[in-house]
């Protein structure tokens, strides 16, 4: 039997006799399994693991609801797949202009008990005789282990890129250090030799320090 979909709405599962977490929504195993053996759940109505906090949390989106879905079917007929967790990445578009966000904010993480230094930076998406257009990037992290908690982009096209290395950083538990070397590519018309997100590790590298 696998649910999914259901929203936020879980009435029916509890009164089949399955658990609803802390956040309202199903309870799984990081193999989308209920506390009822045989039963699946994954997508709207199921809270997974963040990969920052290790707590549950139910953040509905498309994408890990896709990537839960996956697992959930595939361990329903005999895999033994894990989903390990979400960063809740996301992206929207406001007036033409993109606003993503992946990890914790600066309160979020305060709010789970890290200690957290950010800092905000506003400079040129690319070269700006190739029209380079304002893009902001702002980044947490926790002041004692210096590890990267997660960071916002606000920009033009260009903002889901920058996001999804942010995410991937995140993701792989990466101090501040360690993301403000990384080899990003760059050529006028597409980036400036020092990108935004490399500019904004540095200035928090500083804080840290």
């Amino acid at each position: 039997m696998l649910a999914a979909g259901l929203g936020p709405n879980t009435d029916l599962a509890a009164d089949a006799g399955i658990e609803i977490g802390r956040t309202g929504a199903i309870r799984t195993t990081d193999r989308m399994e209920t506390n009822l053996h045989g039963v699946w759940a994954a997508g709207d109505c199921a809270e997974v693991t963040h990969l920052v906090t290790g707590r549950s949390v139910w953040i509905p989106l498309g994408t890990t609801a896709n990537k839960m879905g996956r697992v959930a079917g595939s361990n329903a007929t005999g895999s033994r797949e894990r989903f390990p967790g979400v960063a809740g990445t996301s992206i929207v578009r406001i007036c033409g202009v993109g606003f993503a966000f992946t990890g914790l904010s600066a309160a979020q993480a305060k709010s789970e008990g890290f200690d957290p230094v950010s800092t905000r930076v506003e400079d040129l998406d690319r070269a700006r005789y190739f029209w380079g257009r304002k893009t902001s990037v702002e980044l947490v992290a926790d002041r004692g282990s210096r590890r990267l908690v997660g960071g916002t982009v606000i920009g033009q096209p260009g903002a889901e890129g920058r996001i999804n290395v942010i995410a991937a950083a995140v993701t792989n538990r990466m101090r501040i250090e360690e993301f403000a070397q990384l080899d990003l590519a760059y050529t006028p018309p597409y980036a400036q030799v020092w990108d935004p997100l490399l500019i904004a590790a540095q200035q928090l590298e500083k804080l840290l320090d």
